[in-house]
C-alpha cells in the first residue's frame, strides 16, 4: 500500500510504500508515469533491495527498510472505508491536470497532489518567496477547513456538541483527501484534543495539546523524530503559540495606524518563521529574504483558494457536469497569486544561498526566541529584535562582502553524477557546468557564500552538467553564460533548450572557440577547444578551457588547470598536440570515463591533482579503474566527489592547499 503520491521523475516513479507481507516500510520505485496516489493498494513483480542511507538519507527519515523495485504494477480494488474519499481526491486531482500552473497550485494546496506543481515555474517562485508550506497542507490548511465547519455550524444553529463531532469527523475525512502528510496529521490530533476539550468541561490548552500531539506521534512512528516536515511544523506551531500574541501586540502599539488584518497577517508570519526559519535554511541552503512581503501579499489569498477549491471539489464529485466551471474562481485566484509571486521572486536576491550549520541554526532559533520569550517585555523584545536584526545582518553581509574576496580557490562541488565547479578570485566568481541536482548546487554555492556569478561556463548540452541552470538562476545573480560557439544554431532540442535557459537565467549569452581567452579576478583562461561545433554539442565539443591563476598578483603563474568537461580521448589528444603539459590540477574527461583519458595525454599532462567529479555507485562505473590506474602512475593525487564530498583548492604562491569535505 502506498503511503504517498508516486512523484515522477526522468526515468521511473517513486513513492513511499508499506509492504503489506512483510510489514515493514519501503522506498518503491514504480514504471513512469503509473499514476498511482496515496492509499492505493498495488501488487505486481518485483525485486527488493537493500538502502544505501548514506547516499539516500529521506529512506532514512521515512524509515525505509528497503527498496521495491517494481518492473509492473497493478492497481488492486480498494475496499477501505476511505474508498469513497480516495476516489474523490483522485476525480479532482485528474480533473485539474494538464491545466497549467494555476490548476498544478489548486491540486496543491487543496488536494495535496504536488506531483505537477514540482515541474512548473510556480513551483519555484513558491520556494523563492518562502512560501513552500502554503502548498504543502498543513496545520493552516486544517484550521480553515475547521474554520468553514465551525462557521457553517453557527449558521445554521447546530447544538454545539454536534457540531464538534460534525467537525473531528470532516477533519478526518479532509486528511484522508489530502494525502494525510505529517504536518496535518499534527494539526488534526491538536485540533481534535482542542474541539475534544468541550466534552471534558476544560478550556483548550494549545501548548499541552501540542505537547501530547508530539510524544504520541512519537511513540506511534518513531521515524517522526527524524522527518524535516514535521520538524518544521511542530516548531512553527510552537512559534504562534508561543508568540503571536505578543508580537501582534508590539506591532500594534509601534504602529497604531496599521490595519490589524496586516497586523495580524505580519505577526503569524513572524511567529511562525521564529523557530523554524533556521532549520530551514540549515536543511535547504535557501534564505528567501523577500520572506515576510510575501507572507503578507498571501495572507488574502490562501484561504480564499482554499475556501474556493474545496467547495469545488465537493461540487464537482456530486455534480460533475458543473466541473468545467466549479473550479474557475479557485484557478483565477491562483492566476493572480502566480503573478505576484512571479514579480517577487524576480527582484534580484529575492532569494540567496544560505549555509547555517546545526549548531548555527540551533543558536539561531533559541537566542531571539529565548530574548522574546524569558526576558521581561520590554528587554526581551528589544533582545528578539537586536537578535533578528544581526542574523539578517549576517545574511546580507555574507551576500555584499562574502570570505572569498580574500583567496583564489578551485572548487569541485558535489552534485552527484555531474560536473560543478567553482572558480573563486578576489571576489570573482566563475562557475563551470551546473549538475542537475538543484539542492546539491544551491548547498554548494551557499557553502562558498556565493550568490552572485560573473560568469557561468556550460561546456555542453547533456543534462548532467546543464540540467541545474534554470534553478541556478533563481538563487544567484548571473552576469553572463558561456557556451560554445554554434550553439544557438544547433537544431537538437537538448541544445535549444540550453541556449533558451541561458538566455533566461542571464542578460548575456557569450559564444566562444578555440583561441578565445577571458579573465577573472585572479584567474585567466583560454579556450583550447572547440574549434567548430561537429557533434551538435555533445561530449566531443565540451568547451575546454586551460586555466591559469596569479594569486599573489605577482605576474607570474601560481597555479594551471585543463577543464576537460567530456571530451573523449581523441579530442584531448588533440588539445595536448597543441602544447598543453605538466599541468598542476586536472579536471578528468567525463567522470572519469574509460574512453576518457589514454596512457599519452595522461603523461603529457602529468597533473599532480585529478578531480573526478562522480555520483556513488552510478550506474556507468565512473570512474574506470585504468583511467585512476593511469593517473597514479603519473603520481597524481585523485580527490573524487563520490568518497570525499567536496573538494577546495585553495592557491597560494606556496602551491595548493587542498581540503575535502569528508
Amino acid at each position: 500500500m502506498l503511503v504517498s503520491d508516486a512523484r515522477p521523475s526522468s526515468w521511473n516513479d517513486t513513492a513511499w510504500g508499506y509492504v503489506v507481507a512483510r510489514k515493514l516500510r519501503a522506498k518503491v520505485v514504480l514504471p513512469k508515469d503509473s499514476g498511482l496516489l496515496y492509499g492505493d493498494r498495488v501488487a505486481g513483480a518485483g525485486s527488493f533491495l537493500a538502502v544505501d542511507f548514506e547516499d539516500d538519507t529521506a529512506a532514512w527519515s521515512a524509515g525505509a527498510a528497503c527498496v521495491v523495485r517494481m518492473g509492473e504494477a497493478e492497481p488492486m480494488p480498494d475496499r477501505s472505508p476511505f474508498a469513497a474519499i480516495g476516489k474523490a481526491r483522485r476525480d479532482s486531482i485528474e480533473r485539474l491536470k494538464g491545466g497549467g500552473e494555476s490548476s498544478a497550485i489548486v491540486q496543491s494546496i487543496v488536494c495535496g497532489y504536488r506531483g505537477e506543481l514540482l515541474e512548473t515555474e510556480a513551483g519555484e517562485d513558491f520556494k523563492a518567496c518562502g512560501l513552500a508550506h502554503m502548498v504543502a497542507v498543513s496545520g493552516a490548511h486544517l484550521a480553515m477547513v475547521a474554520g468553514m465547519i465551525m462557521l457553517a455550524v453557527r449558521r445554521l444553529r447546530l447544538p454545539r456538541a454536534f457540531g464538534i463531532v460534525l467537525l473531528i469527523g470532516v477533519l478526518a475525512a479532509y486528511l484522508v483527501f489530502s494525502a494525510a502528510p505529517v504536518s496535518a496529521v499534527r494539526a488534526t490530533v491538536m485540533c481534535t484534543l482542542g474541539a475534544a476539550s468541550f466534552f471534558a468541561r476544560r478550556r483548550p490548552a494549545c501548548l499541552q495539546a501540542l505537547a501530547l500531539v508530539i510524544m504520541g506521534c512519537l511513540v506511534t512512528d518513531p521515524f517522526c523524530s527524524l522527518s524535516p516536515s514535521f520538524a518544521l511544523s511542530v516548531l512553527s506551531t510552537l512559534g504562534i503559540v508561543l508568540f503571536q500574541a505578543r508580537i501582534a501586540a508590539y506591532l500594534g502599539r509601534l504602529a497604531p495606524l496599521v490595519p490589524s488584518a496586516i497586523v495580524e497577517a505580519i505577526s503569524l508570519s513572524v511567529s511562525a518563521n521564529l523557530l523554524s526559519l533556521p532549520l530551514s535554511i540549515h536543511l535547504f541552503s535557501r534564505f528567501p529574504l523577500v520572506f515576510l512581503v510575501s507572507n503578507v501579499i498571501a495572507a488574502p489569498f490562501f484561504p480564499l483558494i482554499c475556501a474556493l477549491g474545496l467547495a469545488a471539489c465537493i461540487v464537482s464529485a456530486a455534480f460533475p457536469a458543473l466541473s468545467g466551471c466549479a473550479f474557475v474562481p479557485a484557478l483565477l485566484s491562483c492566476d493572480a497569486l502566480a503573478q505576484v509571486l512571479s514579480l517577487l521572486s524576480g527582484i534580484p536576491y529575492a532569494c540567496v544561498p544560505f549555509y547555517l550549520s546545526a549548531p548555527q541554526a540551533l543558536l539561531a532559533t533559541l537566542v531571539p526566541a529565548g530574548a522574546l520569550y524569558a526576558l521581561p517585555p520590554f528587554w526581551g523584545k528589544k533582545c528578539a529584535v537586536v537578535a533578528l536584526a544581526a542574523f539578517l545582518a549576517l545574511a546580507v553581509f555574507s551576500v555584499a562582502w562574502p570570505p572569498h574576496w580574500f583567496c583564489s580557490r578551485i572548487v569541485m562541488l558535489d552534485v552527484g553524477q555531474g560536473d560543478s565547479f567553482l572558480l573563486i578570485g578576489r571576489g570573482k566568481t566563475m562557475l563551470i557546468d551546473t549538475g542537475r541536482s538543484d539542492a546539491s548546487l544551491v548547498r554548494g554555492l551557499a557553502r562558498n557564500h556565493v550568490s552572485h556569478l560573473d560568469a557561468v561556463v556550460i561546456t555542453h548540452a547533456d543534462d548532467d552538467h546543464c540540467g541545474s541552470l534554470d534553478a541556478l538562476g533563481r538563487v544567484a545573480e548571473i552576469d553572463r553564460v558561456v557556451l560554445a560557439r554554434g550553439a544557438d544554431a544547433c537544431p537538437q532540442r537538448k541544445v535549444e533548450d540550453l541556449v533558451e535557459t541561458a538566455r533566461r537565467v542571464s542578460g548575456e549569452v557569450r559564444y566562444v572557440q578555440a583561441g578565445d581567452s577571458m579573465s577573472l579576478g585572479t584567474f585567466s583562461m583560454r579556450v583550447v577547444w572547440p574549434y567548430r561545433i561537429e557533434n551538435e554539442c555533445g561530449n566531443a565539443d565540451s568547451v575546454c578551457l586551460d586555466v591559469r591563476c596569479d594569486a599573489d598578483s605577482d605576474g607570474s603563474e601560481d597555479c594551471r588547470a585543463l577543464f576537460t568537461g567530456d571530451l573523449e580521448v581523441e579530442q584531448l589528444s588533440e588539445v595536448v598536440s597543441g602544447g598543453m603539459s605538466g599541468i598542476d590540477v586536472l579536471k578528468v574527461c567525463h567522470h572519469g570515463s574509460d574512453s576518457g583519458l589514454d596512457a599519452a595525454s595522461a603523461k603529457a599532462l602529468s597533473p599532480r591533482l585529478s578531480l573526478v567529479s562522480v555520483g556513488k555507485d552510478n550506474r556507468y562505473g565512473h570512474p574506470s579503474k585504468r583511467v585512476l590506474s593511469l593517473l597514479r602512475d603519473e603520481g597524481s593525487i585523485i580527490m573524487r566527489t563520490d568518497l570525499s564530498g567536496e573538494v577546495s583548492c585553495e592557491i597560494t604562491a606556496s602551491g595548493l592547499k587542498v581540503s575535502a569535505q569528508r
